[in-house]
This record gives C-alpha cells, structure tokens and sequence, in this order.
C-alpha cells in the first residue's frame, strides 16, 4: 500500500490546551509597519508591544522600549508591509494552557530569554506547559 504524507496548517488547537473563552482571551491588534521590507510574524510567535506606539511585533531580546518583554502569542501568520502597519490576532491573557513546543522564538534565543518571556506571559494568565 502506498503512504502519503501531507502538510497539514497548523490549527488553534495546536497552541491552545485549554482556554477560559475566545471572547475574552484574544484580541485584534496592530502590527509595526515593516522598515526596509515587509514585517512577518509566523504563527504562534512570541510578540512584544512597543511602549510608545502600543504596535506590535516578534519579540526581540535585544530590543528595548517593550520590545524584548513577552506580551501575548501570534494566533496566525501576519505581515505589515514597509512603511504600512498590519493587523494581527493574538492571544493576549488568560487563564490559557498552551503547548510550550509550538511556541515560535526568534533566531539566538537563549534560554534564559525564553524563560523571562514565559514568565512575562503567565503574569498575564498564559501558562505555557510541555506535553499538555
């Protein structure tokens, strides 16, 4: 028999273990225009918000201004075109389990960054667990 293999799109369910109600726990928001080039944001990428604009975008360690603290998780690609700013979807509080492993971090994250961004979403309610 043959087998074949398919690429199936990653569902909400594969970030969400558990969560007290759509309504409440995610939220639209805007994303930071591109400079130089289009802006994207995989899905189910850490985000930050930036101080002053109250924009978002990936998380960015090295960053300053709200930029390197975790504030919610990307719900779905988005991208912001240069010098345009984008919508996004993401999940902004809990109470919420997700799956830590679907969790998508920029290049060069250390561990202890991942760790400070984790405990930044669990004080907003969002607990990230493995193998949940």
């Amino acid at each position: 028999m043959q087998v074949i293999k398919t690429n199936q799109p990653a569902t909400l369910g594969d970030l969400i273990h558990w969560e007290v109600n759509p309504t409440f726990t995610t939220e639209d928001g805007v994303l930071l225009a591109g400079s130089g080039g289009v802006r994207e944001v995989p899905q189910f990428a850490v985000i930050s918000q930036i101080t002053a604009s109250k924009k978002l975008q990936q998380i960015d360690f090295a960053g300053s201004g709200g930029a390197n603290t975790a504030y919610g998780v990307a719900l779905l690609p988005a991208s912001a075109a240069d010098g345009a700013d984008g919508e996004i979807k993401y999940l902004r509080r809990g109470p919420a389990i997700i799956h830590a492993e679907s969790l998508v971090w920029p290049a060069g994250a250390s561990d202890a960054n991942k760790a400070a961004a984790l405990a930044s979403l669990l004080a907003q309610g969002i607990l990230a667990k493995t193998g949940v």
